[in-house]
């Protein structure tokens, strides 16, 4: 952990690991998992929500991706040893050993920018202000230390560019809070993971060629 985070820059600023160092295997093995996982997550996800249709509640797009966002993190991680939790009603998922869990989360705009701190799109009530009072301390690790017993509590956040894009990507990022306020979060550590791409611009289709076939004249 104190060698995959650099100091920050400036002080009071989150230590950031991002673009492909942050996809790198290195960057998330502390976690138990790699960034191809929480692409497969976010694609079942966005399959997931593709099922709304015009006759849907407006929120149902939204609603369904977070919900698969939920659903498949555990599917992928139960079977290498990680719990459900649900902690006043804030889903999440338990390292094997008790050490750290992850809440997922709608990110804002400022999600996976290295230049902006992000915040989720809707505001957070008193449940996860306790969640992040609980990584205020010891957050250099996320190995226990005898000081404190606080299990930390990192958020996969995440965002959908606009559907009426040519070339759709999701961003994300794994990171540890450690202050609060409605939408709005200071972190100690951000994982910008690299922006995983949805769809690709289609080559306009090609004119098929011209044919001359001959007409024989009769007579």
């Amino acid at each position: 952990m104190l060698e995959l985070f650099p100091s920050p820059d400036e002080p009071n600023q989150p230590s950031i690991v991002s673009g492909r160092e942050a996809a790198d295997a290195a960057s998330l093995e502390m976690f138990g998992f790699d960034y191809e996982l929480i692409c497969e997550v976010l694609d079942a996800a966005h399959s997931r929500s593709g099922r709304a249709t015009k006759a849907s509640a407006k929120a149902q797009r939204g609603s369904d991706f977070f919900f698969a966002m939920v659903e498949h993190l555990r599917l992928k991680l139960i079977p290498k040893g990680f719990t459900s939790v649900n902690d006043t009603n804030i889903e999440m998922v338990r390292s094997p050993k008790n050490t750290f869990q992850i809440a997922t989360g709608q990110g804002d705009k400022a999600t996976g920018n290295v230049n902006k701190p992000a915040g989720t799109k809707n505001p957070k009530g008193p449940a996860t202000t306790h969640l992040v009072e609980n990584n205020q301390g010891g957050f250099d690790s996320i190995t226990p230390h005898p000081s404190w017993d606080a299990i930390k509590t990192w958020w996969l956040l995440y965002r959908v560019t606009p559907s009426d894009d040519d070339m759709r990507f999701i961003y994300s990022e794994i990171s540890l809070p450690v202050s609060h306020a409605g939408k709005s979060f200071v972190w100690s550590k951000r994982i910008i993971l690299p922006p995983y791409q949805l769809g690709k611009i289609q080559d306009p289709p090609q004119e098929p060629p011209s044919v001359d076939v001959p007409v024989a004249r009769r007579g």
